[in-house]
């Protein structure tokens, strides 16, 4: 009997796997799609949120413009980076949350079919912990980088991009533009790679990204009430104060991480070179190359500058570009390990079967030793540990239930202004106009005061002349604040009035402490006088480092300038800059040593008296006459022994970084009540009849 075959079951075979396959890749969409979805958190498990987050949010509500109202490496669309929700802009981070994720999602899927199976999965295991937004010092910054590299990479003529991509990548990469500086200048740097590579006829691929990117530009600056100079002044700002940052934040990593840093960039910097040669047609690779490598030096710049909370930025990066970058230079090593295993004899898609081991071997071992890193961090462990469930839940809500979402957003910033309230201080000002410096950004913004900021807010990040200058300038215009909230100190060991330069000259001419709430010193702007400070009998020396330069007991000015080599410059170019310290000698005997800020010390600061604290700014008003409305508000604490400093000198941790030759430059302050020597008897005797 004959057995005849129906040609339908294979038919309904094919039918079923078909779907089966439509279904996997449905799912494996969503699911990178959803990891990529970055949204604020409903309640903060790691960490406080950066005091300059919601200055973002009140800065684009209100309609101030970059680059001459506000002067920060955040651009206008920076609060759709931020992990709090700052009572603003709800819809649009939603919707962008929603769009970045797609766009990066459609870019990359097609990317990952050229990946062997097991580092597709050791990605799809990776990526929903290492995308956990509430991460200390990671944020979402890696992924942010990576998706321009694969948003520019997909828009290279190699990859035959359609109209609608190129229109999607020029709004993507204009909106990151605008959010932060980093971006910005790796899009900027992407956009001419592409036109490069597009100069042979393809010149509508970049009039259409172009055109997309401009079309883009104008309508966020109609829409969020921003003026094109501005923006190109606020770019401008941005290079400025980015190249200042390098000297004024750089920050050692501890322990393991440098040498996992290290170790991961020359893997990397392996890997990069060995996929690039691995073919004949390397010269047309060349692009693709570039991008990436603009990549890898922004990330480790990022993650090894400040690296005490930076460096997760960088490992992160390199775990993500270790999997994807022989797709991001067009290898198909999926079908390279098909040939290897099934011993056939088909087209070699990388080359020479060594190299194409090769790379293997070296995206492996840049897979397994960027993720070591996760097992000893203890902050990066607990983030993960504490975020994913509730990063996850979010998402789902966020989407399927915005409402709900918001009310939950909503809830938590309500528990924000519950800590920071601060009753009397909001009484006592009312509706006048209050500035905040150091961190205090964020408690004038939840206790809806009528905040004011001054051009460069976060004023440890003025770190030029230029950005002091323009402090300055506005204190001593009517767009100053009635109030200031304001306590002296600093960040990371640099000298107490180091960061403030001129502007401490500027608050304590025109300012009088008032009352003082939960640490929160406030101060009230006095009667314009006719009368101003001023400095005199300048003085001008030549020293070198290690020299101890006398200090004046009257209240001095002081500059200092010190310059690069040209060994130190390309140090700072490619690691970070050499630490400059400065030591002074107290008239007690005791020695105390700071950070100094090579460009804060060419603008000036104070250096006598030894202003360090809260206590001696309030004592000099009452000592000076200057009473506040109500001086019981004021405290009555004292710290220790005033000191005045007799001596200082200027430390380089490297002798070939900077030149031995100093410049000392020093001034008399005349004019300012605070401003004086206070003896250590002399305080006894204040502390004695207070007491």
């Amino acid at each position: 009997m004959t057995e005849v075959s129906n040609p339908g079951n294979g038919s309904l075979g094919q039918s079923e796997a078909r779907r089966f396959g439509v279904v996997r890749t449905v799912l494996a969409y969503v699911f990178v799609w959803s990891c990529l979805v970055n949204l604020p958190a409903t309640i903060f498990h790691v960490g406080v949120p950066d005091s300059y987050e919601p200055v973002l949010t009140y800065a684009a509500a209100h309609h101030l413009q970059w680059g001459r109202d506000i002067v920060f490496t955040y651009g206008p669309l920076g609060f759709l980076t931020s992990d709090c929700y700052w009572g603003s802009f709800f819809w649009p981070i939603l919707l962008w949350a929603g769009a970045f994720a797609l766009a990066v999602t459609v870019a990359l899927m097609p990317l990952l079919s050229r990946l062997p199976g097991a580092i597709r999965l050791a990605l799809y295991a990776a990526l929903p912990l290492l995308t956990v937004p509430t991460c200390l010092g990671l944020g979402f910054d890696p992924i942010r980088i990576l998706s321009i590299a694969v948003l520019g990479i997909v828009c290279l003529p190699g990859e035959r991009p359609g109209a609608l991509r190129l229109i999607a990548t020029g709004l993507v990469l204009t909106i990151l533009s605008l959010t932060k500086f980093t971006y910005c200048i790796y899009s900027v740097g992407t956009f001419i790679i592409i036109a490069a590579s597009n100069r042979s006829g393809l010149w509508r691929n970049t009039a259409i990204l172009a055109g997309s990117s401009l079309l883009s530009l104008l309508g966020i600056c109609l829409w969020s009430g921003q003026g094109m100079a501005n923006i190109f002044l606020h770019i401008t700002r941005s290079a400025q104060m980015a190249a200042g940052y390098s000297a004024a934040m750089a920050i050692p990593a501890t322990g393991f991480d440098s040498t996992a840093g290290i170790v991961l960039l020359i893997f990397l910097l392996g890997l990069l070179l060995t996929s690039w040669f691995s073919s004949s047609n390397w010269r047309g690779r060349t692009d693709r190359v570039a991008v990436v490598a603009a990549g890898i030096f922004l990330a480790w710049k990022e993650g090894f500058v400040r690296a005490e909370l930076h460096v997760m930025v960088f490992i992160v990066y390199a775990f993500f570009l270790a999997v994807l970058l022989p797709a991001l230079l067009g290898l198909d090593l999926s079908a390279e390990v098909e040939r290897i295993q099934s011993a056939k004899i088909l087209p070699e898609p990388v080359g020479n079967p060594f190299v194409a081991r090769r790379v293997l071997a070296l995206s492996a071992a840049c897979i397994l030793f960027s993720l070591a890193p996760v097992f000893y961090n203890k902050d990066f462990k607990a983030a993960i540990h504490n975020g994913l469930v509730g990063r996850n839940r979010n998402t789902l809500t966020a989407f399927l239930r915005p409402a709900t979402y918001k009310l939950e957003l909503e809830r938590y910033l309500e528990t924000m202004r519950h800590e920071a309230d601060l009753p009397e201080i909001r009484a006592l000002v009312g509706g006048n106009t209050v500035g905040a410096m150091n961190l205090d950004q964020d408690v004038a913004i939840l206790n809806g005061l009528n905040y004011t900021p001054h051009p460069v807010f976060v004023n440890y990040a003025a770190y030029t002349p230029e950005l002091q200058r323009l402090n300055s300038e506005f204190f001593n215009s009517q767009k100053a604040p009635e109030y200031l909230l304001w306590h002296t100190g600093s960040i990371d060991g640099r000298f107490p009035t180091l960061d403030d330069g001129e502007v401490l000259l500027r608050i304590l001419k025109n300012y009088t402490p008032v009352t003082q709430e939960k640490g929160h010193l406030l101060w009230k702007r006095k009667i314009a006088r006719e009368n101003s400070y001023c400095l005199s009998n300048e003085r001008d020396s030549s020293g070198s480092l290690d020299q101890w330069v006398p200090i004046p007991a009257e209240p001095t000015w002081l500059r200092i300038e010190c310059k690069q080599t040209f060994f130190g410059a390309i140090r700072g170019l490619l690691w970070r800059p050499s630490e400059l310290r400065i030591e002074v000698q107290l008239d007690n005997g005791e020695a105390r040593s700071y950070r100094l800020l090579p460009g804060n010390a060419r603008s000036g600061f104070v250096i006598s008296p030894f202003i360090r604290a809260d206590y001696q700014l309030i004592e000099a008003a009452r000592a000076s006459g200057e009473f506040p409305e109500d001086p019981t508000a004021l405290p009555k604490t004292f710290g220790g022994e005033s000191a005045r400093i007799v001596a200082a000198r200027v430390r380089a941790a490297d002798d070939f970084a900077y030149k031995h030759s100093v410049r000392f430059v020093m001034q008399t302050i005349d004019g300012i009540w605070p401003i004086r020597g206070v003896s250590p008897a002399t305080e006894s005797k204040e502390i004695s009849r207070a007491q």
